[in-house]
């Protein structure tokens, strides 16, 4: 079992009769994303990867870790 927030990686894995990708959804409240926790066949097409690092405060431990004052997500997406 693995998780993946890279919708890409289903166009590489085409063996469908060994893999069973399922995921769950997510919808915004209190301007937080609130996860449902219900798995559903098939990979999701949200794209919450950012959001969630941002939520969970990723990009403020970088810029206290590396002292630049610099991180955000929208600088993080276009270094990557």
């Amino acid at each position: 079992m693995f998780s993946s927030h890279l919708i890409e990686l289903k166009e590489q894995i085409n063996i469908e009769d060994q893999i069973n990708c399922c995921h769950f959804e997510a919808e915004e409240d209190d301007g937080r994303l609130e996860f449902d926790y219900t798995l559903r066949p098939g990979v999701s097409t949200q794209r919450l990867g950012l959001r969630v690092l941002q939520e969970e405060g990723v990009f403020e431990l970088l810029d206290r870790t590396m002292g630049s004052g610099s991180i955000d997500s929208e600088t993080f997406s276009k270094e990557t």
